[in-house]
């Protein structure tokens, strides 16, 4: 039986990353995968017949910006990008009226100034400061969360950006905005009530609750795209982990699909594995462990139980973990919706289709379906996040069809009387009509569809209730905190058992620092 020096986990894409900088550093890695093709919410897979469906993530924003790519050299194998300009569109119900999000700030500004001026100056002001202070404070989310290197990061991004340090002195009521809800924050900033509507929503794409503590900062992170732009891997969201496997494997790494482990136990070895991972009839032995699937599953499940202490089960176990994030309607359609007054092509292609389109029609729209989710209900009026990424790549579906995925947050995982099993199709049906109401066009256009309720989310892909950033990104469960503080720097209280993933800092997204820094934690302790 071969020995590896690291036996990974999963083939999430922040896994994948980790074992090339392993493998890369002359490390003699397997990885282990549940399910037959690798990505973990990074998975892109062909379905209806000829179509290539996303089953996590779609848009990547932040791993086009991190030098990993560069780094493994994934163009190499496979991985392309294309912007999404302009990466957001919220189309004004009722209306041929629409607010656009460019990359250019400028652009944008022109979009929200035609439908009230005084809004497109504060909202100018406002990405300006937060993109700068982002700035500032980025580095520290790339590293691992220690003091020391947070701080270290933060000072050589302000001798790199001094523009960005006056911006944030200046502004008086930066630490208050970064206390306050985002939905508080809109009502102290904005007049026009569609753009409040368009911002409570893109800030619900990440993050916590609205209403929580502290989320006004997720706002602010959309200042970058500004800067940076928001991304699509050309051939689907999981073509960056079709080539961070491929990479992987031309450094000679192992993957393993079909790998479903059922648990990592300790050896009493002379030959230097400390580790057994067993996976139905395969079995790897190692020196080291790197999980990269939920730290609930990793540390609770799969890792036996006698290797953890009573205390840290007891603090596993009451780490938040979203009651549910959110419901994904995967539609082939016969064509893309048509929004009132946006100008089409001849493949009835705008730019409306670009980005995100963002169908909220007002913040309570958002306010009543998050309230309904804590209580275990369905939303009655689901607001709808759409993409269509056919419009950006036509590869992605049969000539003359198209791909649009619906989702909408805060349906729960946990129901009150009812089964998912049983009401999925209804809650699909309620999209549709959603979909339907603001472009009319689309009925009779539905050809197909692949529901992801908050259950099928965490059967498929293995995200725990359906959570998909693992556990709350709330203040007290990041940087440091996240997933504990005893936890929070890749490696775990149990010599040789490392974490990477949404559980670790920096949290969720198509992002891959985790899988970096873990992978340098690693590095230390291998030499």
């Amino acid at each position: 039986m071969p020995t590896y020096d690291v036996a990974v986990v999963g083939a999430g894409h922040n896994a994948l990353v980790s074992a090339c900088y392993l493998a890369k550093a002359g490390k003699k890695v397997a990885v282990l995968e549940r399910r037959p093709v690798i990505g973990g919410a990074a998975c892109t897979e062909e379905m209806f017949g000829g179509y290539k469906v996303d089953i996590g993530s779609s848009i990547h924003v932040l791993f086009p910006t991190t030098g990993i790519m560069e780094d493994i050299g994934l163009a190499e194998h496979g991985l392309e990008y294309i912007e999404l300009d302009p990466w957001g569109f919220y189309p004004i119900r009722g209306t041929d009226k629409a607010i656009t999000f460019y990359r250019s700030l400028d652009k944008t500004c022109d979009s929200i100034a035609a439908i009230n001026p005084r809004d497109a100056e504060t909202y100018r002001e406002f990405m300006t400061t937060w993109a700068d202070v982002q700035r500032l404070i980025w580095p520290a989310m790339s590293a691992p969360p220690q003091m020391g290197q947070t701080i270290a990061s933060v000072i050589k991004a302000a001798f790199s950006r001094p523009g960005a340090v006056r911006t944030a002195l200046k502004a008086d009521d930066l630490v208050r905005q970064v206390l306050i809800d985002s939905t508080r924050l809109l009502e102290e900033l904005f007049e026009s009530e569609e753009l409040k509507a368009a911002l409570v929503w893109l800030g619900a794409q990440n993050g916590p609750h609205p209403d929580a503590a502290s989320s006004a900062t997720i706002l602010g992170h959309y200042g970058m795209i500004h800067e940076d732009g928001a991304y699509r891997a050309i051939g689907g969201s999981g073509m960056v982990s079709v080539a961070l496997g491929r990479a992987f494997e031309a450094m000679g790494g192992t993957i393993l699909t079909n790998a479903e482990v059922e648990k990592v136990s300790s050896l009493s070895s002379t030959d230097g594995a400390r580790f057994e991972v067993r996976a139905g009839d395969q079995t790897v032995q190692a020196k080291t462990v790197l999980f990269g699937c939920h730290v609930q599953t990793a540390l609770l499940k799969l890792l036996d139980r006698d290797l953890v202490e009573p205390n840290l089960v007891r603090r596993l176990e009451a780490l938040k973990v979203m009651n549910g994030s959110g419901f994904m309607v995967r539609q082939a359609v016969s064509e893309l919706p048509a929004y009132a007054g946006q100008a089409l092509n001849t493949r009835g292609v705008g730019e409306c289709h670009h980005g995100m389109q963002l169908l909220c029609p007002t913040v309570d729209t958002l306010t009543r379906s998050m309230n309904l989710g804590r209580v275990g209900r369905t939303p009655d009026y689901p607001p709808v996040m759409q993409m269509s990424f056919t419009a950006v790549d036509p590869t992605l579906a049969p000539e003359g069809k198209h791909l649009l995925y619906s989702w909408s947050s805060y349906h729960p995982y946990h129901l009150d009387g009812e089964n998912w099993d049983d009401i999925a199709e209804r809650e699909a049906d309620k999209i549709w009509d959603v979909v339907c109401e603001y472009t009319p066009n689309m009925k009779g256009k539905l050809i197909d569809r692949y529901i992801q309720s908050p259950l099928e989310i965490e059967r498929r892909i293995g995200l725990v209730q359906g959570d998909v950033t693992h556990l709350e990104m709330s203040m007290d469960q990041m940087f440091g905190f996240r997933p504990l503080p005893d936890l929070a720097g890749y490696k775990t209280t149990i010599d040789g058992v490392y974490l990477t993933g949404a559980s670790t800092h920096p949290g969720g997204g198509v992002w891959g620092a985790s899988g970096r820094s873990a992978a340098k934690v690693m590095l230390k302790d291998l030499r």
